[in-house]
């Protein structure tokens, strides 16, 4: 008796744990799908990386952040400029398409790294920034056109 007792007791428990862990998997699951439709993707990438994106992405919009006289002086080729210290540069950005790939860059990974967030803030959803900016780009040996 003391046996059937006891395996009761175990299913009881068992099937109230079963019960449990399914809600909680389904919460979860439930919560995941949520997260996963408004996922921002803000990624720093090295400029081996920013290359291949871009290469591969014809939807990309690439932003060069610096001043006018240092986006004249040598950019990546397609870039827009869109100097970050410029008043219009929220005006300018709104221009972009939020939904498309936003890439970023500047002199040395500084002001992009602002552009970048303001960007977020502002509703896109992928933003990629180049790390160590176009200094870190020529120093891997590659291209910038003038």
């Amino acid at each position: 008796m003391k046996k059937i007792t006891y395996i009761l007791i175990l299913l009881v428990t068992f099937q109230g744990c079963k019960e449990t862990t399914e809600k909680d998997t389904s919460e979860i699951a439930s919560e995941a799908s949520v997260a996963s439709e408004s996922q921002v993707i803000l990624k720093i990438l090295s400029p081996q990386e920013f290359e291949a994106k871009i290469g591969l992405d014809s939807l990309s919009q690439l932003v060069d952040v610096r001043t006018v006289e240092e986006y004249n002086d040598g950019h990546l080729s397609f870039a827009t400029n869109y100097s970050i210290t410029d008043e219009d540069f929220q005006k300018n950005a709104v221009s972009l398409v939020k939904e498309r790939p936003v890439y970023v860059y500047c002199k040395s990974g500084g002001r992009s790294a602002r552009a970048s967030k303001l960007l977020v803030d502002l509703g896109f959803t992928q933003v990629y920034d180049l790390q160590g900016g176009i200094t870190a780009w020529q120093a891997a040996g590659l291209p910038v056109v003038k």
